[in-house]
């Protein structure tokens, strides 16, 4: 609300107000205006209530804990049974990471075995010595992330290393009875060290 003062109002204060006085004298004067304006609807109002027998309603505090409690349509509503049994493995996470870790490992000294045998020059020393080295941080992990993230790198030294041990062994290049064999175990070790991962997820 604006109230628009005539100057004669100002007649009380000494002319010695400067520009800022004369504004804060005219704020002054309009939020007493204000004030007094609303005082007088107020107790219009009251007066009218009060001719016409108008009451407003007693003031009743909210009950203890009236908020707190949950509405009774929930309560009432049937709870679902969890599924979480059903989703866990039947074996315990601990000893289905053990056996997945020694399964794998006995698939990786079964190639260990099979360059020790049929690489005595050392032409696959790199290759051994990554998958030595994947193999004991393998097998020293504890998180499952951390077994997850070796166990890919064994896998990919361990493939390395089976096919130069491929080249050594095959039937074609070597005409030794035994390396035939070991040509089928090199297969059967990377096909179990394979299926240690898928065995271990089920």
């Amino acid at each position: 609300m604006s109230v628009l003062l005539h100057p004669q109002v100002f007649a009380v204060f000494p002319n010695s107000l400067n520009h800022h006085e004369h504004e804060f004298a005219q704020l002054f004067i309009e939020h007493a205006i204000r004030t007094i304006v609303a005082d007088l609807l107020l107790n219009m109002l009251l007066s009218q209530q009060a001719n016409s027998g108008f009451r407003f309603p007693p003031y009743t505090p909210p009950r203890p804990n009236q908020f707190k409690q949950p509405p009774q349509f929930f309560n009432s509503m049937p709870r679902q049974k969890s599924n979480v049994e059903h989703t866990l493995p039947n074996k315990p996470k601990e000893v289905a990471a053990s056996t997945f870790v020694a399964q794998a490992s006995g698939a990786v000294k079964g190639v260990q075995g099979i360059a020790t045998k049929f690489d005595p020059n050392g032409k696959t020393q790199k290759e051994q010595l990554a998958v030595a080295l994947h193999l004991n941080a393998f097998q020293q992990a504890e998180t499952p992330a951390t077994v997850q993230e070796t166990y890919d790198q064994l896998k990919t030294s361990l493939n390395k290393l089976v096919r130069r041990l491929g080249l050594l062994v095959h039937p074609d290049k070597n005409p030794a009875p035994e390396a035939t064999e070991a040509f089928k175990q090199l297969n059967d070790l990377r096909e179990k060290f394979d299926n240690t991962r898928n065995t271990a997820t089920q």
